[in-house]
């Protein structure tokens, strides 16, 4: 296999395979409850490759025809830059960026051209990385920002209007096989997400590095929440009278005023067929809403309690707002 890094997700996770000592994924199904650690792994977190975000070919010939290409290329490389940080300061994952691979690869490289001391037993080794066992592909399907321009005679005005639409997916790929072991769908980013960033962003054409930006940020941040969603259910930290403590800070997405279902977990659910591990049946017993948000953890007060069953180490599911 090829020691280099591809424009294909699969083909690029097939090549970390090579690249990387190969370590099992230790995050749980969405729903299983986490296993209990012993003391000399707690410390140890799981690695994550962040490759380049692609880009559909229909989104940049949209864009281009739109006079948008720099500004989805600017969106695409912000989204990488950002994503890498967001999760590296979620402190679930042990990151591992493409700056990471190549520097790594090119110290490898010297160390096989036969011009060093092959005994230094600091010398970089081919082959030797830190196991990654599986790559995050985030793909951009859709970006589009169209500014309308209407002219009022009555008014004697020419009104603009800006419509933003960006979609991405995510997909969590197994570095040995190439296979898909997670799928990530968050919510399209519109102007509306923008509007306390950036002022008057509906009737202006202007700031488009400045929009690229701030869309990046958002993107990056509902990646990472769904993420940690899937993989690592929000948990009760502590619980003491009328209040508890979330295992979610300020990268994750969390906010004031947000409610949470708490949830125990009951029997392990199996599939008879195959034997796999579904998660775990859950059982709602409270709910609560968010009253603080900091670095590494939030508070939140209790709205219900049913049979005081809430405690630490619980399951937390973020109530979604209805449809408007």
């Amino acid at each position: 296999m090829k020691n280099s890094i591809v424009s294909s997700a699969s083909a690029f996770a097939l090549a970390l395979a090579a690249a990387f000592s190969v370590a099992p994924l230790t995050a749980q199904n969405a729903t299983a409850p986490a296993p209990a650690a012993p003391a000399s792994a707690v410390a140890q977190k799981t690695s994550l490759g962040v490759v380049p975000v692609k880009v559909t070919d229909p989104v940049k010939t949209n864009a281009a025809r739109a006079g948008r290409a720099n500004e989805l290329a600017a969106f695409a490389k912000i989204l990488e830059t950002r994503l890498s940080g967001v999760l590296a300061a979620d402190r679930k994952f042990k990151v591992v960026t493409r700056a990471d691979l190549d520097t790594v690869l090119k110290e490898q490289d010297i160390g096989a051209s036969g011009n060093v001391d092959t005994a230094d037993s600091q010398l970089a080794r081919r082959f030797k990385l830190a196991g990654v066992a599986t790559v995050l592909q985030v793909t951009v399907t859709d970006f589009q920002d169209r500014v309308r321009t209407l002219r009022s005679e009555a008014l004697d005005q020419t009104l603009v209007r800006r419509d933003i639409r960006v979609l991405v997916s995510a997909a969590l790929l197994d570095t040995s096989t190439g296979v898909i072991r997670e799928s990530i769908v968050i919510e399209p980013i519109t102007q509306g997400d923008l509007d306390k960033k950036i002022t008057g962003v509906r009737d202006t054409a202007e700031a488009g590095d400045q929009v690229a930006a701030e869309l990046a940020i958002v993107a990056a941040g509902r990646i990472s929440a769904r993420l940690n969603d899937v993989l690592f259910p929000a948990r009760i930290l502590s619980h003491t009278g009328e209040n508890v403590l979330i295992n979610r800070g300020d990268t994750t997405g969390i906010a004031v005023g947000q409610e949470w279902l708490v949830y125990a977990l009951g029997e392990e659910l199996i599939d008879p067929d195959t034997g796999e591990k579904l998660g775990a049946n859950e059982v709602e017993i409270g709910r609560v809403v968010v009253t603080e948000v900091l670095a590494k953890f939030s508070r939140a007060r209790v709205l219900k309690d049913q049979g005081k069953g809430i405690a630490k180490g619980q399951i937390l599911r973020l109530v979604k707002a209805p449809a408007k």
